[in-house]
């Protein structure tokens, strides 16, 4: 009898997944009281090609106009939030790696301020397809000493969910993310830790949850120091598909 061997491989765009990407290394970078409209992210270590690189990159500055638009090559840009009345903006930028990036990436402004950077480095993402499956983003209308991040929606399976929060101000390395949703809180740059306190001042964290079925990320409920304006974002990062082998003997 002759013998038939029949291959499928079945992406699964709905079904199940290795596992969630996972963050593997990322930067903080603080541009101290030295105003500026390049927004320096340093890379973190250890990125090889097929990588997921995001950055996030705060403005401290009191104007309506966006700081952050589409305007870094060969970058994804996911979107940005912040106004006059949250006196701090946030914008995000993403890229699955080749190998060839630049030690440094700079992030063009619209305008001059106190900023801060981190520079991400995720594995495990379904970088043949669409690596962000959602994002959200906004800003506070005042301050207040909590701010909510809310929840965004994802369609995937076993996602990666990042939030994280710009603060105009210095908090004293005191951004509490509540235990309410799975939410951890992951690392946070303040100026008066760096030793670069001054009349500008910024405080920038962010955190991460493991999401396994798909559906409502969850609000991020925050909590800081002391009343000040704040931006903020979620994104929601989908992971690569298993291969599955079908193999069928006649």
């Amino acid at each position: 009898m002759r013998k038939f061997f029949l291959l499928f491989f079945v992406m699964l765009s709905f079904g199940a997944h290795a596992a969630a990407p996972v963050l593997e290394t990322w930067t903080q970078n603080d541009g101290g009281d030295t105003d500026s409209t390049s927004h320096v992210a340093n890379e973190p270590a250890g990125v090889v090609s097929g990588d997921y690189l995001v950055i996030i990159v705060m403005s401290d500055r009191s104007v309506a106009t966006a700081q952050y638009s589409d305007n870094l090559a060969g970058w994804t840009f996911e979107g940005t939030a912040g106004d006059d009345a949250s006196d701090s903006h946030i914008g995000v930028f993403t890229r699955v790696s080749d190998g060839t990036e630049a030690a440094t990436i700079t992030v063009t402004a619209q305008g001059t301020g106190d900023w801060a950077t981190y520079y991400l480095r995720i594995s495990g993402v379904d970088t043949g397809g669409t690596p962000t499956n959602a994002f959200g983003a906004g800003q506070s209308t005042a301050y207040f000493s909590t701010h909510t991040i809310p929840s965004i929606t994802t369609t995937v399976d076993d996602s990666l969910i990042i939030y994280s929060l710009a603060v105009d101000g210095s908090s004293a390395d005191q951004h509490a993310v509540g235990a309410a949703n799975g939410w951890t809180g992951t690392d946070e740059l303040d100026e008066t830790s760096t030793g670069t306190y001054g009349t500008d001042n910024l405080c920038i964290s962010f955190g991460t949850k493991d999401l396994v079925s798909f559906g409502a990320t969850g609000d991020a409920e925050m909590t800081i120091r002391r009343s000040a304006g704040a931006a903020w974002m979620q994104i929601d990062i989908a992971p690569a598909a298993t291969a599955l082998l079908l193999r069928r003997r006649r």
